[in-house]
Parts: C-alpha cells; structure tokens; sequence
C-alpha cells in the first residue's frame, strides 16, 4: 500500500491481537498498527493495493492476512512489514481448471484461520478455498474436498483441534473432524 497520512482514514475491515500489539486491515492494502491500546496508530508496510478482509495471528509474531484480487499476505514481525504469499493469477492456476483461470484472478479471500505458524486454511468467493502446512511457501486447494455443489461463498473458517468449520451463503455450514483431509 502505499505510505500516506490518510491512512489513519481508510476503511478498517479487521483487527486483531498480535500479543500486545493491536493490527488492523482494510481498504487499498492498508495495515495500522497500535503499541498503545488503539490510541495512536502508524501504517505498516504491504506490497498489495487491493481490500484485505480478515487478519489472523498464531504469536505475537506469526500472522495472515486475506483480502481481494486472491491476496494472502504474511508477517513473521507482528505486521511491520508483509509479503505476499499467495494471490489470485497463482490460485487460478492451483486450480487448475481452465475455466477458474478465464474467470480471472479477481475472486476475494473472506477469512483465514491458522492454527499454528505452518498451517492456515483460507476461504473465499465461488468455493474458494486453499490450505498450507508449510507456512504458506505452498498452497494446496480444498475446493473439490467440500460438500458445495452450487460453489456458493465461503465467508468463515476456524479452526479447532482437528476440527475445521466453514460457513458460507445461503445457510451453508461444513465440518471437517479430520483437519480437513
């Protein structure tokens, strides 16, 4: 994102803890980072102009972020600075198909959820959805694993033990008890 004053102005779209540090993300890429319990904010670093829509840590240090155009992004700092780890030309091409690749790589990432700092799950628009156990130096597509014939949006994950839940349009609700194989 850009560096600019008016970043204190843009649009949040999420926030969390990276332990004390408060982190939030929003429209044009934009990441703000608070020391001090939200009372003052500094922009952090992004390579990305595009909406980012959820933010997950696993420490103080290990953290994801997901947004538009397929972007996941990662910090190994506590959001000081990002890299981008996965984006939509890349996810089209993961999946293989060509009709996922003529559609484009613009499909949004909703959420993400880590479970540890090797493994996330993100979800997305049309039954977006892809994981990595290796710290997202790969990503894997879960999309033909889940029970979403009508590809509706995925708009939640979470994690729990074993157990992985996604919640998408429509009422759409899925549970995995085996990690998501």
């Amino acid at each position: 994102a850009l560096q600019t004053p008016k970043a204190l102005g843009a649009a949040m779209l999420a926030v969390t803890r990276a332990g004390t540090r408060l982190v939030a993300a929003g429209e044009r890429g934009i990441v703000l980072l608070s020391g001090d319990g939200g009372r003052q904010w500094k922009q952090a670093q992004t390579p990305v102009q595009v909406s980012l829509t959820a933010l997950r840590f696993v420490d103080d240090k290990t953290g994801w972020a997901v947004g538009h155009m397929g972007v996941v992004l990662a910090t190994r700092d506590g959001g000081l600075t990002w890299r981008k780890q996965l984006d939509g030309v890349q996810a089209a091409q993961l999946l293989g198909s060509p009709r996922a690749i003529a559609e484009g790589p613009d499909k949004p990432f909703f959420d993400i959820d880590a479970g540890d700092a090797n493994h996330a799950i993100v979800v997305g628009a049309y039954n977006l959805a892809f994981e990595t156990t290796d710290g997202g130096r790969t990503w894997t597509p879960l999309s033909a694993r889940l029970p979403n014939a009508k590809t509706l949006h995925l708009y939640g994950v979470r994690v729990a033990g074993n157990d992985v839940y996604i919640a998408g349009e429509q009422g759409l609700l899925m549970k995995s008890t085996d990690n998501g194989a």
